[in-house]
């Protein structure tokens, strides 16, 4: 790629323009995120690809507060033992092949 005679100025609120052929280039859209990094006198652009806040992989995300996570870190977090009555997963005790916490256990013999 021929990136010699590309300027842009800076505005007063430091933004630049991308321009439209290198942005097409480097596969670069809207929306996508921009890692900047200072290398001794030149400012390097990396398009930073998305992937699990967990694993780190790319395939199957999804958002869950504003973070991307994979249908694999998901689906094994599911299978990690929760209260079959509040969800937590704190204080589980084994009730029936089932686990329930404390607190619901609390709440229970206090009826």
């Amino acid at each position: 790629m021929n990136t010699s005679g590309t300027s842009r100025h800076i505005d007063q609120l430091g933004r630049i323009v991308i321009p439209a052929d290198l942005r097409r280039a480097l596969g670069i859209r809207e929306g996508d995120h921009l890692e900047f990094q200072a290398d001794r006198d030149k400012l390097v652009l990396r398009k930073v690809e998305p992937g699990c806040a967990i694993c780190g992989g790319p395939d199957d995300l999804m958002t869950v507060r504003d973070r991307n996570v994979c249908l694999g870190c998901v689906q094994e977090i599911r299978r990690e033992p929760v209260c079959a009555i509040c969800g937590r997963f704190d204080n589980l005790v084994e009730l029936r092949d089932r686990r329930v916490c404390r607190d619901c256990v609390n709440e229970m013999t206090a009826v």
